[in-house]
């Protein structure tokens, strides 16, 4: 994976930081994107793997044209992209019951939870078809899999992910594009508290992205604790 580049869209929890050292000790390039990343993470990371690039582009992104530019001010930095992680976390996660949701706030879940996941994939498309090589690995969470009462937004949007994600596994496999999504439960995301769940998560991520990985593509995983 040396000189490849990883966009994560991602808050930094410690669950994320752990994919970012392993994705920096293969030698990634890694481009960070979200709202509320701790800037002095981003500096220990870079002091940390001085051989290869790891940058933050601020910024939460909101629609099509958001995402359009932060692809070109990747392409600026290093011409490629080969891997697009993102952590599906609830942002706009509002509980209500079937009669009583706002119909507006349903649709903002939707647009937040699986628009601008599609809208993500779809710009980045033409350039992983290009290089004839694209890892997309979405982390959703048990409402993917699952359901329980009063999140009806959430748990749709979440089971939409699953059927994108079996639906770029098909476009993609002419052209060395693989798509997985990890479905994980609950987890306690101090990063003591968790270690080993947090670590082999991460592991299962790179793995994902790895060559050896080639001929996976379209699954949904669960990672549960034990």
């Amino acid at each position: 994976m040396k000189g490849f580049t990883a966009l994560i869209i991602s808050s930094l929890n410690s669950f994320d930081l752990n994919i970012v050292r392993k994705f920096a000790k293969q030698g990634c390039n890694i481009v960070l994107n979200g709202n509320q990343i701790n800037e002095n993470i981003v500096k220990t990371i870079q002091n940390e793997y001085q051989q290869n690039k790891t940058i933050y582009l601020s910024g939460n992104i909101q629609n099509e044209i958001d995402i359009h530019k932060l692809v070109k001010q990747i392409l600026n930095h290093f011409q490629h992209i080969d891997i697009l992680i993102i952590n599906n976390e609830c942002k706009r996660h509002y509980r209500a019951s079937i009669d009583e949701f706002p119909t507006e706030k349903w649709r903002d879940i939707i647009e937040h939870n699986i628009i601008l996941n599609f809208a993500l994939v779809k710009t980045l498309w033409p350039y992983m078809k290009r290089q004839h090589f694209g890892r997309i690995i979405n982390i959703a969470n048990e409402h993917s899999l699952a359901a329980s009462e009063y999140k009806s937004a959430c748990i749709t949007s979440h089971h939409a992910l699953l059927g994108l994600n079996k639906a770029i596994s098909i476009e993609g496999a002419s052209f060395g594009i693989t798509s997985n999504i990890i479905c994980p439960g609950y987890i306690k995301t101090n990063f003591f508290e968790q270690y080993d769940y947090i670590k082999t998560l991460a592991d299962l991520v790179l793995f994902l992205c790895s060559d050896q990985a080639r001929s996976i593509t379209g699954q949904s995983i669960p990672w549960c604790l034990t």
